[in-house]
């Protein structure tokens, strides 16, 4: 967990924005839909430490967004002008935008699918990836969209005596998917030594195939052979056996039979057992509980959320090992296999979706507020309200 922890705080805001992107863009581009499985979840593999699943389709579909924009607000005719304000203003730069904006769900990422974020590691210092994976439906409208923006990417590049810098976007297809590789090329002149010190910072790749795609980045790469790793890693994920993937682990199949709105898993079944043995050495050394790698493998956690009507449910859930259980009675005196707790927290009696009812009851605040166009009007007119 704690690896976890300092791999988030080493994302830098181009890691945040390209996560934001793949999953805003797919969350609000839509209008109702149904969810499935998704093809993204044939990229996970097996040694992945924890994943996210975000079940895109059923919570656009229970935020019944048709619904909202006919609500009588303010906020929601100024939302509705200034869209097709934009749209005008995009037929007249960008035919590509101006498609986008017209049939938003035509992106070519399959917005019905669930979304997948996770972590996948390597090596404790070098080599963790960050991943999201969902499902594509149009890989060459895909392509499309890409090529333009690269197309009209800012030029940011410069030298001069002191330091250069470079940003790469390189759209490139591979033996079976196309991947775009993003990163930043900085040189600082040593003057002091007489050479040149050369970094490669926010390291990214989003790859794609007929029917999903990955998002993928690893903050902890600095140097050049980051670049070879992380296509590399693309490759690999890609090309997973039905052994090597996350499926192949009974307690995340039980896991996603199960899945909800929003919901996540963790286990360490799947890592390498070498760095297995390192955690486990690590732990008799800080805390004296003498455990086995077995121990840890066959111990996972879940944690669920739920939208219901006019409610929202959690539930989470640690299944512990039977040597992890010993160790709970032998320090507790308390015998179990499983510490879950489930809650439910009601709030609405409309009958309508928890989503729904949040975002109505949004938009009436702002509405009551002033709306948007000013927002420092706004913000004074809610700090009046509460």
């Amino acid at each position: 967990m704690e690896k976890i922890k300092e791999i988030l705080s080493k994302l830098t805001l181009k890691h945040y924005i390209g996560i934001a992107v793949v999953g805003i863009g797919v969350y609000f581009l839509t209008g109702i839909l149904f969810s499935s499985s998704s093809k993204g979840i044939e990229l996970i593999p097996r040694n992945t430490v924890a994943v996210g699943v975000v079940s895109v389709g059923d919570m656009i579909d229970k935020a019944d967004i048709q619904d909202l924009l006919k609500l009588d607000l303010d906020i929601i005719e100024d939302l509705l002008d200034n869209y097709e304000d934009l749209k005008e203003d995009a037929e007249d730069q960008s035919d590509l935008a101006a498609s986008i904006l017209e049939d938003p769900e035509n992106i070519g990422i399959d917005i019905n699918q669930d979304v997948f974020v996770y972590g996948v590691i390597h090596d404790i210092k070098e080599e963790a990836y960050i991943c999201v994976s969902g499902g594509v439906d149009d890989e060459d409208r895909l392509l499309e969209i890409l090529e333009e923006i690269e197309d009209n990417m800012p030029n940011d590049d410069y030298e001069d005596s002191y330091s250069s810098n470079e940003s790469h976007f390189d759209i490139s297809e591979e033996d079976g998917y196309n991947i775009l590789l993003m990163y930043n090329k900085n040189s600082y002149k040593n003057s002091r030594y007489d050479d040149v010190e050369t970094y490669y910072g926010d390291i990214t790749a989003f790859a794609w195939d007929n029917d999903k795609f990955l998002f993928i980045t690893n903050p902890e790469a600095w140097e050049k052979k980051g670049i070879n790793k992380l296509e590399d890693e693309v490759e690999r994920l890609f090309n997973l056996k039905s052994k090597e993937k996350l499926t192949s682990i009974n307690s995340f199949d039980d896991f996603y039979d199960n899945k909800t709105d929003l919901c996540a898993w963790a286990s360490a079944e799947g890592m390498d057992e070498d760095l297995l043995d390192d955690i486990v050495d690590e732990l008799d050394d800080e805390t004296g509980f003498d455990l086995e790698v077995e121990d840890l493998t066959e111990c996972s956690a879940s944690l669920y959320y739920n939208f219901g009507d006019g409610n929202v449910s959690v539930k989470a859930a640690l299944y512990a090992s039977d040597g992890v259980q010993e160790l709970i009675e032998e320090k507790t005196n308390i015998s179990t296999s499983e510490f879950s707790y489930e809650l439910t927290m009601k709030f609405d009696d409309s009958g309508d979706n928890t989503i729904h009812v949040i975002l109505r009851s949004l938009l009436t605040i702002i509405d009551e507020a002033g709306g948007v166009g000013n927002m420092e009007r706004m913000m004074y007119n809610l700090d009046r309200m509460f």
